[in-house]
């Protein structure tokens, strides 16, 4: 069984709670020559999904398929996941109050929101490892001090002359607690903030269990953010990478707004955003509510995302050369706009007299080259 077969199978199981007629299809798989649960179990455990896998599988009543051993094991790792993301849930309880008594409103973005909104069938299917939210650029030195309150600190010194150029403020942790902390200003990188405005989601959010002061996007910037944070913060578009975890985000959301008429009506990064819409919905076996019409464009590109994820060899090579261009394009075009622009000049200034600086640089290429080390969207 190939890396991708893998991927494709347990993207397919993935759909079984609002597909159950594919249960048959799925243990014609299991019974076939060839057939691996260490590759399945590798790929959903790679692509962050394990758990979701497992609740699917056991809701389809496909537990009995597996080797008792391993039934055992991924049962476990999923009651932990679910007993973790409860206590996710209280966290952000606890900092949403904290900051409503500051008079700031939190909306909370990605795996956080989608389990405040109850979008999975059971809270342990979501693996999450940052708790991301969105506060108004006047109010997040404010809500770090809040955050700040509860024994958090910052995993990197906070530098107001780079203010502009951040999406969001240093991660912060308190390992008394089980999620890091994001506070977000925008929630696209510089410069493509400006494509999906902060105020844009702030200014239309969906209020969680009342009046608790507890908000999420709504479903339209949901997907919309779903969308642009894997094909453009994360380069997926460019370098046809795999987001197995997102993907299933998008079936649960596509069954609250058809993401083909949300993301048309967005208007931009259009082929992007079909791209995404196409290769989820091959990757999760084609499910009805991931319909969307096809041109040759979009096949062509579908074709070059499938071919690389079923030459590991290959797509690692086009990946590994596209980065290191662009990151030579980066030390190239920096200094030069650090003659023309101010505020390029003092990050440059910043950066290159922070000493710490050159390890998180170095790390940054480590973590192109081991991509789903601290994967926590």
């Amino acid at each position: 069984m190939t890396g991708s077969n893998a991927i494709q199978f347990v993207g397919k199981c993935l759909t079984l709670g609002k597909y159950p007629n594919r249960v048959e299809q799925i243990q014609h798989e299991i019974k076939t020559g060839g057939f691996s649960w260490e590759a399945v179990v590798y790929a959903a455990s790679n692509q962050f999904v394990l758990p979701a896998w497992h609740i699917k599988m056991e809701g389809a009543g496909l537990l009995d398929e597996m080797p008792e051993e391993l039934k055992i094991h991924v049962g476990e790792i999923t009651n932990l996941n679910r007993r973790r993301n409860q206590l996710i849930i209280d966290q952000a309880n606890q900092i949403a109050g904290l900051l409503n008594a500051k008079g700031i409103s939190p909306v909370f973005l990605k795996g956080t929101a989608h389990l405040l909104l109850g979008l999975y069938a059971d809270i342990g299917e979501r693996m999450i490892g940052d708790i991301d939210f969105l506060v108004r650029d006047n109010e997040i030195l404010q809500a770090a001090e809040s955050v700040k309150s509860l024994g958090f600190e910052p995993l990197t010194k906070y530098n107001a002359q780079l203010h502009s150029e951040m999406k969001h403020f240093p991660r912060m942790v308190n390992y008394d607690y089980p999620a890091a902390v994001e506070i977000h200003r925008e929630v696209m990188n510089p410069p493509n903030h400006k494509y999906l405005g902060a105020a844009n989601i702030l200014d239309h959010p969906m209020a969680i269990g009342g009046n608790r002061g507890i908000y999420v996007p709504d479903y339209k910037n949901l997907l919309i953010h779903n969308m642009v944070n894997v094909q453009i913060n994360d380069k997926s578009y460019s370098n046809a990478t795999v987001h197995l975890r997102q993907s299933y985000d998008l079936f649960l959301l596509a069954e609250k707004e058809n993401p083909e008429i949300v993301f048309s009506e967005y208007g931009l990064f259009s082929k992007a955003a079909k791209a995404w819409i196409a290769t989820s919905s091959q990757l999760l076996g084609n499910p009805p509510t991931l319909a969307h019409r096809k041109n040759r464009a979009l096949k062509s590109y579908t074709h070059w995302y499938f071919f690389l994820l079923r030459h590991y060899r290959i797509a690692a090579f086009y990946r590994d050369i596209k980065y290191i261009l662009w990151r030579l394009g980066r030390y190239i075009a920096i200094p030069v706009q650090a003659v023309f622009n101010p505020v390029a000049r003092t990050g440059v200034i910043i950066r290159l007299t922070d000493k710490s600086w050159y390890g998180k640089h170095i790390e940054s290429y480590k973590k192109h080259f081991n991509p789903n080390a601290g994967n926590t969207n």
